[in-house]
């Protein structure tokens, strides 16, 4: 009888680290953000093209959230913050992508392999991956770096994953560009006393479960060949 293997310890340890780190940085930023606001405001070209590499290199690698990124561009440049914060996300998950391929090194993949049922979702998988990466985009249940490990770790391909997954992270990123720009103040972000925080938590749930029923759908209500 051959001994079933252990999920692998990298993944549960990038895991961790993609769950709670962006948790934490999400606060730090945002405090400091209200101290530091009038400076920002004054911010030039230079500056904001120098924020932008550095927040690239620090979604890549989960040191904070895509979602507060986009707030952050929606309060200070309002939708003139669209542009760099799709190319920086765009760069971000192809480095997040490419850094966890090299993390997981395939470990979880072959332990896949050794379950039927997971093999048949790998094979629906490798048909649908511009779709799967939609919705695993558009779903705020994950975060950026937990989706980036997820699509290395089921090794699909870099173009459905870039193309598929802009695509989908554009209605979130455009709505929470919106929603900053709305926003008088980013004390009252801080605080969650926005009047745009309630039509933020029903937009929440309702692309939870738009993105829910897209990923079932791939998933048990596919054709059989």
């Amino acid at each position: 009888m051959s001994r079933r293997k252990k999920i692998p310890l990298r993944l549960l340890q990038s895991s961790a680290w993609a769950l709670l780190l962006p948790a934490v940085s999400s606060f730090v930023l945002t405090a400091w953000a209200v101290h530091v606001e009038d400076w920002i405001k004054g911010w030039d070209l230079i500056v904001w093209v120098f924020f932008y590499i550095l927040i690239t290199v620090a979604m890549s690698v989960a040191i904070l959230p895509t979602t507060l990124i986009a707030l952050f561009s929606g309060f200070f440049l309002g939708f003139q913050g669209l542009f760099p914060m799709i190319l920086s996300y765009t760069i971000a998950s192809l480095l997040g992508y490419r850094l966890a391929q090299l993390f997981e090194r395939g470990e979880t993949l072959g332990l896949i392999h050794q379950n039927q049922r997971l093999v048949k979702f790998i094979a629906r998988f490798e048909q649908k991956q511009y779709e799967f990466a939609f919705w695993l985009r558009l779903t705020p249940l994950l975060t950026f770096a937990l989706t980036n490990i997820l699509v290395a770790t089921l090794n699909m391909r870099l173009k459905p994953f870039l193309i598929g997954g802009t695509l989908g992270m554009l209605p979130r990123v455009i709505f929470v560009i919106w929603i900053g720009s709305e926003v008088q103040n980013w004390q009252l972000i801080l605080t969650g006393e926005s009047q745009m925080s309630d039509l933020n938590f029903y937009t929440f749930w309702v692309l939870a479960a738009i993105s829910l029923l897209g990923l079932m759908r791939l998933l048990f209500f596919h054709k059989k060949e």
